[in-house]
């Protein structure tokens, strides 16, 4: 059941990772800019999004007030950021 469980982790991390990125991208920022409006590395961001850590709690909470999105946004595999439906 660990090695199950692991599983689920992993892909839920994934899943977060692409979001990041793809909200990202869809914000026009690079992983720099992402970085320093949060006042972390570049790496830090980078690591987010190819799914080897997740981000701190503060860290998530500012990622949701920079992309203006509720915290579930990053959680289900279906969305688009506000901007970007507002946009249509």
């Amino acid at each position: 059941m660990i090695i199950g469980n692991q599983a689920k982790l992993e892909k839920e991390r994934a899943l977060l990772g692409r979001k990041i990125k793809l909200t990202r991208i869809a914000y026009g920022l690079t992983q720099a800019e992402l970085a320093e409006l949060l006042d972390i590395t570049q790496y830090t961001v980078s690591a987010w999004e190819r799914g080897f850590h997740n981000p701190k709690p503060e860290h998530f909470k500012s990622l949701c007030r920079v992309f203006e999105v509720e915290s579930e946004y990053f959680t289900r595999p279906d969305g688009i950021p506000n901007r970007l439906a507002n946009d249509e």
